[in-house]
């Protein structure tokens, strides 16, 4: 679907990204980190009522009308950011990092990181968010956030 139109006509509001750089000093003390991707993150924020007409379509069959963020659409990453914002606002920059659709946990210890982890876990539970199990890495040593390699030796680039 082309949604051109309809994003210039959104008003969009100014939500910044989290900052990279900012990320790898939290990080610089965490020796476990596990890494987390959001399945289809944008198809898991549904609209709202009032939202849905905008977005309708016809095929040859029937019309059709998206029940949330479709992917493209220019306030998506807003959206997706405030939700991650909310969910983890306690959280962040003690152990939790969020990323767009990514969302990363690091800790000191090992013990911390096994209590850590399902805290995490919980939070995206709450609005239902779910995971790709296979993009998940429990309990490496290194991460990898945009290309940035991040380790108890410092950060690098992913070449």
């Amino acid at each position: 679907m082309d949604i051109r139109l309809l994003n210039k006509r959104i008003t969009i509001e100014s939500v910044p990204l989290p900052d990279i750089h900012s990320a790898f000093h939290w990080f610089a003390k965490a020796k476990y980190f596990t890494t987390l991707d959001l399945n289809q993150a944008y198809h898991q924020i549904p609209l709202a009522q009032s939202s849905k007409p905008l977005t309708a379509f016809c095929t040859d069959w029937n019309p059709y009308q998206y029940t949330c963020v479709s992917v493209g659409l220019a306030t998506g990453a807003q959206v997706l950011t405030i939700l991650l914002d909310q969910l983890f606002q306690d959280l962040k920059i003690d152990y939790a990092y969020c990323y767009l659709d990514y969302v990363a946990t690091y800790s000191k210890s090992f013990e911390a990181h096994l209590e850590q982890i399902p805290l995490v876990l919980d939070r995206l539970r709450q609005p239902l968010l779910t995971v790709k199990p296979e993009k998940v890495v429990f309990d490496t040593q290194e991460i990898d956030v945009l290309r940035y390699l991040g380790s108890p030796a410092g950060v690098g680039i992913d070449a």
